[in-house]
């Protein structure tokens, strides 16, 4: 008779986990977060290859050199985090204290098919990030003060 009653429960938690693993893939985490996870280089700003020239600013010349994000999957309580850093280049001394030489971010976000929402640890706020998976290598790119920053994954 035990044997008659536990294998309907034990049939109905193993519903009840399929279904809870579906529910979790379907809100943004599972597969597509794992698929993308990894290290990102900046390839191209505003579509050009780097290293290049951005605007000048305060009679300085600018140039975008290097450029690095990662995407890194949630584990067990942890949410999925990323961190993004850009080096810009300055050719004048001294440097005004108004031009802009780079930044960095880190903070969580979560997996959508064509975007992921980055939610910012230094005070940058919640933002949208462009996700590309077209050419089967991910690409991200990132709006930053009018630039937009294309990072390719490598690992």
């Amino acid at each position: 008779m035990a044997k008659s009653i536990f294998l309907p429960r034990c049939f109905a938690a193993c519903i009840a986990l399929v279904t809870c693993l579906s529910c979790i893939n379907s809100m943004g985490g599972g597969e597509g977060e794992q698929r993308i996870s990894g290290i990102y280089t900046l390839e191209r700003v505003d579509g050009v290859l780097v290293p290049t020239e951005i605007q000048p600013q305060e009679g300085c010349n600018r140039m975008v050199r290097e450029g690095l994000l990662t995407l890194a999957p949630g584990r067990q309580s942890l949410l999925p985090h990323y961190t993004w850093s850009i080096t810009i280049d300055v050719d004048c001394q001294p440097i005004p204290p108004g031009v802009f030489q780079g930044t960095d971010d880190v903070g969580s976000w979560f997996y959508r098919p064509t975007e992921l929402p980055f939610t910012s640890r230094k005070d940058l706020g919640t933002y949208t990030v462009d996700l590309d998976e077209t050419s089967g290598v991910p690409e991200v790119t990132v709006l930053h003060l009018g630039n937009a920053y294309q990072f390719r994954r490598t690992q």
